[in-house]
């Protein structure tokens, strides 16, 4: 049902009860183009140094808010067990930055208006939205969707998009370490890279993550297929 699912302002009142923890800071990355703001929730104790740290991305695509939900219950849940031996020494080695609506637009207009709407909310000429998931720098050129009228839309130029540039900007501020983007379409652990089937330097490193993923799904659900990339 609707009301189980957070929307905008649901969410910022939320983030804002989090950030009432002494280890939790909220912060806005920038706007959107309909101006609301994309919060990012760090959880980490303050430390002399920068710390290396872990970025939690969710709904990048706009209908996909099972990925908001899974971000929400992972800060509520390390904060309400921050005091394990484990999660205290997480907390004070590094950062972990959850940004739970980088599509904050397309999660309202979702809700209100079209339930499988994918893209941002900025005009492109007769109509809207651009797939943020494709909009950013990195290999901008081999994403073939360049039809505004798609729901898969790479946009008119490479980080076109405010919430591209937020995020990418909010990055490169950031010891970055790892970072994982949320979605809600298939039962699936991927990882670089998605432009060729030609394998990563880390493939190895990669591979044994994407299975320690799948081991502990697997052991809360009892499912688990593994595709070959």
């Amino acid at each position: 049902a609707l009301e189980d699912f957070h929307s905008y302002d649901n969410l910022v009142s939320d983030l804002n009860e989090f950030a009432q923890n002494d280890f939790v800071l909220l912060a806005s990355i920038g706007q959107s183009v309909e101006g609301r703001e994309i919060y990012a929730l760090k959880l980490g104790y303050a430390s002399d140094e920068e710390k290396p740290a872990l970025v939690v991305v969710a709904l990048s695509h706009a209908r996909e808010w099972v990925g908001m939900e899974v971000a929400y219950f992972f800060i509520e849940f390390l904060i309400s067990n921050s005091s394990r031996a484990d999660i205290d020494e997480t907390l004070r080695s590094i950062d972990i930055w959850v940004i739970p609506a980088v599509n904050a637009d397309g999660l309202e207009y979702s809700r209100e208006s079209d339930r499988f709407w994918r893209k941002n909310r900025s005009p492109q000429g007769d109509t809207f939205g651009v797939d943020i998931n494709r909009n950013f720098d990195f290999n901008f050129d081999v994403t073939d969707s360049v039809l505004p009228e798609s729901e898969t839309y790479r946009g008119p130029a490479a980080a076109s998009e405010l919430e591209t540039q937020a995020l990418s900007n909010f990055i490169a501020q950031i010891d970055l370490r790892a970072l994982i983007d949320l979605h809600s379409f298939g039962q699936y652990v991927l990882y670089p890279w998605a432009y060729t089937v030609d394998p990563s330097d880390d493939d190895q490193a990669f591979q044994n993550l994407a299975d320690s993923f799948a081991d502990n799904i697997f052991s809360v659900s009892d499912y688990r297929d593994i595709h070959p990339h």
